[in-house]
């Protein structure tokens, strides 16, 4: 009696939880220690499982390996809901909202990547545009018509000054280097600094998502899910090859190639070449009048680069780029980004000459 009572006992103490369809019993086990794979065929599940469930933390082992049934880990996992049952749970509404809140993820990412990514090629052109015009325009100046405000003299000396101008700016563009080569270490700058730029809406641009209305069906969300999803992906690869860089990228350093020639010509050309010039004229070292000179080459210098330049540049863009591109990528470079050059007042000085009286910033001592 005493006998049979011990092995009742000893069969009860090495039952195990065993999960069968629909409820969960207790079946006596004669082992209490099982392998991985014994613990998947009591699971229901693959060795896989309990290898990645061992990882995790949610099963332990002992030192040989084997798997306590009794340990609390073991039986709370072993009692879990599994993800078949959570599937028969979620219904078709709970699922096509999901996906929908994807689709409207990705179609709003998509969205915004077009709009904060420029096509490089747009601005490459925009610049190679301006600079080709910027260096015709320099080359060429002064114009006939300019000479006599630089200068108040004979025609012998107004014709003298203006050779003089145009040698010291041919020198000039020389020492501003190449600046084709110049864009493209720029546009390779703002290209390498696309992870300094997270995508945010610009201020004042407003989002065109191509379809706006939710998808009604389960097929139609995934449909959408996998063509925005393709989408942005292809972009972000374009933004990792430079194909497409990020705007404030493009102000700081393709807008910022611009400023910086403007200011060597606004202000360097005037500071380098004002004293040397006036010197070779048999003028003294005068400070005011070195600076009436400069202001007015700087407004020459302005009317030579606003108009034949900058608004050139555009039209000629916009014949290389198309229309789309234009308003989007060269018309906020030329129109929104690049500030207008503010000058100061030409001093109120006039000379009397034997033909005619001419308002102007330069004298002669």
């Amino acid at each position: 009696m005493r006998g049979q009572e011990a092995r009742k006992n000893a069969s009860d103490s090495h039952a195990v939880w065993a999960i069968t369809g629909q409820s969960v019993r207790l079946v006596p086990m004669a082992k209490r220690f099982l392998t991985g794979r014994g613990l998947a065929r009591l699971d229901g599940c693959s060795p896989t499982t309990v290898f990645s469930a061992k990882l995790a933390g949610h099963v332990v082992a002992n030192g040989h390996g084997r798997f306590d049934v009794e340990h609390p880990k073991n039986a709370a996992w072993l009692r879990r809901v599994k993800q078949s049952k959570k599937r028969e749970t979620t219904t078709a509404e709970m699922r096509l909202d999901a996906v929908v809140a994807k689709v409207e993820r990705l179609e709003f990412d998509c969205a915004l990547a077009r709009v904060f990514y420029m096509p490089r090629c747009a601005v490459e052109a925009w610049m190679s545009a301006y600079a080709d015009l910027l260096t015709t325009a320099l080359l060429a100046f002064p114009k006939p018509h300019l000479v006599p405000l630089l200068w108040s003299g004979s025609d012998a000396e107004r014709e003298k000054f203006g050779r003089m101008v145009h040698d010291a700016m041919t020198v000039h563009v020389g020492q501003m280097g190449n600046l084709h080569h110049a864009i493209r270490r720029a546009l390779d700058d703002a290209a390498a600094a696309y992870r300094d730029y997270r995508m945010e809406v610009p201020r004042g641009i407003h989002l065109d998502i191509d379809n706006p209305e939710e998808p009604a069906t389960l097929v139609e969300a995934e449909r959408r899910r996998s063509l925005a999803s393709a989408e942005f992906d292809r972009m972000m690869v374009d933004r990792r090859r430079g194909v497409v860089l990020a705007r404030d990228a493009v102000r700081k350093f393709a807008v910022g190639t611009v400023l910086d020639w403007r200011n060597q010509i606004m202000e360097g050309f005037g500071i380098r070449n004002v004293p040397q010039l006036r010197g070779a004229m048999g003028c003294t070292g005068d400070a005011g009048a070195n600076h009436r000179l400069h202001l007015v080459l700087q407004h020459a210098l302005h009317s030579a680069i606003v108009i034949e330049v900058e608004h050139a540049a555009q039209d000629e863009a916009h014949a290389v780029v198309g229309e789309e591109a234009f308003w989007k990528v060269v018309w906020p470079l030329a129109g929104q980004w690049l500030p207008p050059i503010r000058l100061p007042a030409l001093p109120s000085v006039t000379h009397h000459v034997k033909q005619s009286t001419i308002t102007s910033g330069a004298t002669r001592s």
